[in-house]
């Protein structure tokens, strides 16, 4: 692996910061550096940064702050500048690095033989953030990039390289939350084996407990993180308004059902308003802009029932995973016996027109439903109460 002096760390370093808070993300695309730092040269790189650089951390942290409505953590000239929060960065530009630079060869399986790979899993895996909000935020900032450039670089990522992403989702709950078309947080991965019917031959459900047994402290972290991400108002209209744009896909579906379903179990009355301006937000502008008495069903949803009324398994569970995104919405109808009538945007149309024919074509298992067989067919809603 290559080695930097001191000066060309900061230098490098200094220039992602700046690109990140300037928005290039056209400069982003083509960053091949690798940053190798020791413990120590990171220790020093956050303890005394050289002038160029502490500039740059200043000013990504007030764009961060910039996202704030007064409630988060004020960032200042004296922000605290800790080794954690270096290590996620280095580890963030060098993800760019093997994506652009691997980019010919991404399907390729070999080995991780030089360890730079791994050197970057280690430090995502040591940048895990605190329970500061303002600090996910920062995080996500890096993160974001790397996203972007899933989405939109190439197809198949190698196996070292996608475990890295895996890894810098899980530093922080906001960008795991804000990018479940690219890879679920594990912690909403263990519990899809009870909201999805398996594929053939597929033991997933019993194998996924066993292991999720092993590895409690950390997923009970992950869900009180995420439980406190989504109750506080500003983070959940970040979250909100990454959902409406992620790509309708069954990670997307089944990732925001899952995690909006189990909130609901959790608790049922601090989660209820959170869920539902979700779905009223989802609703308003799957239907802005339409003509007046030309009410028609989003496209997305049209596309949904044509893969659960497909005889082929694969396309019925996709149709099944994208359909677990209004889960909870049509819990909380069925509980309450109503269309919530606290929501201006949340319409009867929507709810009882559009997604209610939808639930007699799902497979509806999990949550408290666990007992029921697969051939289910859905809970009985109503907008009277009884």
């Amino acid at each position: 692996m290559t080695t930097h002096t001191p000066e060309t760390l900061e230098t490098a370093l200094a220039t992602f910061l700046r690109l990140l808070a300037a928005g290039q993300a056209e400069a982003l695309a083509g960053w091949r550096a690798r940053l190798i730092p020791d413990r120590e040269t990171i220790i020093a790189l956050a303890s005394s940064p050289s002038p160029s650089l502490a500039k740059a951390w200043r000013d990504l942290a007030a764009l961060v702050t910039a996202v704030d409505d007064n409630h988060l953590h004020q960032a200042t000239v004296t922000f605290n500048l800790s080794p954690r929060v270096t290590a996620l960065a280095v580890a963030a530009t060098n993800f760019l690095t093997l994506v652009n630079t691997d980019a010919p060869t991404m399907a390729d399986k070999s080995p991780d033989s030089d360890g730079f790979p791994a050197y970057n899993l280690a430090l995502a895996a040591a940048a895990a953030a605190n329970d500061d909000p303002w600090e996910w935020l920062l995080y996500d900032t890096f993160i974001t990039p790397c996203a972007d450039r899933v989405r939109t670089g190439p197809q198949n990522l190698n196996r070292p390289t996608r475990e890295l992403f895996r890894a810098l989702l899980a530093t922080n709950p906001i960008s795991g939350l804000k990018n479940l078309d690219l890879e679920l947080p594990e912690a909403i991965r263990e519990l899809s084996g009870r909201y999805l019917v398996k594929k053939p031959g597929e033991t997933f459900a019993r194998d996924l407990q066993e292991r999720a047994a092993k590895r409690p402290v950390r997923l009970r972290k992950w869900w009180l993180q995420a439980e406190a991400a989504y109750a506080d108002r500003n983070l959940r209209r970040i979250l909100i308004e990454s959902w409406l744009e992620l790509p309708e896909n069954g990670l997307s579906g089944a990732g925001t059902g899952i995690f909006l379903e189990e909130l609901r179990l959790r608790d049922p009355v601090r989660f209820r308003r959170p869920i539902l301006e979700f779905y009223e937000a989802y609703d308003y502008l799957s239907h802005f802009g339409k003509a007046a008495g030309k009410e028609t069903p989003p496209p997305q949803l049209e596309i949904m029932e044509r893969l659960l009324r497909a005889s082929d398994r694969e396309l019925n569970r996709r149709g099944n995973e994208r359909f677990l995104k209004f889960r909870a919405l049509l819990e909380i109808i069925a509980e309450e016996q109503a269309v919530p009538h606290d929501f201006k945007h949340l319409s009867r149309t929507f709810c009882l027109r559009e997604l209610l024919p939808l639930t007699r074509l799902a497979t509806v298992i999990g949550g408290r439903r666990e007992a029921l067989k697969q051939g289910f067919s859905g809970p009985q809603f109503s907008d009277h109460p009884i």
